[in-house]
Parts: structure tokens; C-alpha cells; sequence
């Protein structure tokens, strides 16, 4: 489930610095559910050269594509449940700004419920998002 928690049309500027400043509300429990749950995460094409040298190898069969988008294959190829996320170092943006999901189309920025830490920020942050 995803709610909207900063959007265009609220006033709140979609800045670099209050996107960081939501995130730094952000205590991550290291559940996994992210890179278990998430439906094929988005990923640059930034994300997909580092990501590639850090391996030493091409990430051919890991990526599919919706509407000409790649997305990396769910669950997450490289989250281990007994160690975490293997690339942790050079992992996608997306993974960086998790729980929160941009929507290009609607401009707005939504927080991703889908674990109890995401929860908890849009619990602290619904009743006063600047």
C-alpha cells in the first residue's frame, strides 16, 4: 500500500533537501521485506553500469522490462537473508530512497508502506509533512 505524503499540489517543494530531510526520520529495521516484497525495482541506467563493475560481470537475467523501463527481477536477486543486501555499496537509487517512491506522471513523492519502519515515518510525518 502507498500513500501520498508530499505531493505538488500540497505546497511542499519537491526539493533535494526535503527529500533528504524525510529520510533522515527514516529508521530502517533490516527486514528484508523491501527487496523480498517489492515488485521489480526501478532502476537507471547509472544504477545498472555501477551495480555491473562492482560484479565484474553483466546483470543480463536479472533485469526485466515494463514499458521500456528496467526494473530489477523480484524478490531481489541479491538480498540474502542471512547477510542482507550483497550490494549495499552500489545498490539501485531506488533502494537508497526507500520508502520513498516517486511518481513522475502525478509529481508526487509517496511513502511506500510496505514495512513497519515505512509506517512508522508516515505515522511521524502525516500530521506535519514539512
Amino acid at each position: 500500500m502507498i500513500q501520498k505524503v508530499l505531493a505538488a499540489d500540497t505546497g511542499i517543494p519537491l526539493t533535494v533537501e526535503r527529500i533528504f530531510g524525510v529520510l533522515s526520520h527514516f529508521r530502517c529495521d533490516r527486514c528484508g521485506r523491501c527487496c523480498r516484497e517489492i515488485p521489480g525495482i526501478g532502476l537507471t541506467d547509472k544504477d545498472i553500469e555501477r551495480i555491473s563493475d562492482y560484479l565484474g560481470t553483466s546483470m543480463e537475467g536479472l533485469i526485466v522490462f515494463e514499458k521500456n523501463r528496467p526494473l530489477l527481477k523480484s524478490p531481489c536477486p541479491f538480498y540474502k537473508s542471512e547477510v542482507g543486501c550483497t550490494i549495499h555499496v552500489v545498490k539501485p537509487l531506488a533502494c537508497f530512497l526507500y520508502p520513498l517512491v516517486f511518481r513522475e506522471k502525478a509529481e508526487t513523492i509517496e511513502i511506500a508502506l510496505g514495512c513497519d519502519a515505512a509506517t512508522r515515518l508516515y505515522e511521524k510525518l502525516k500530521d506535519n509533512p514539512r
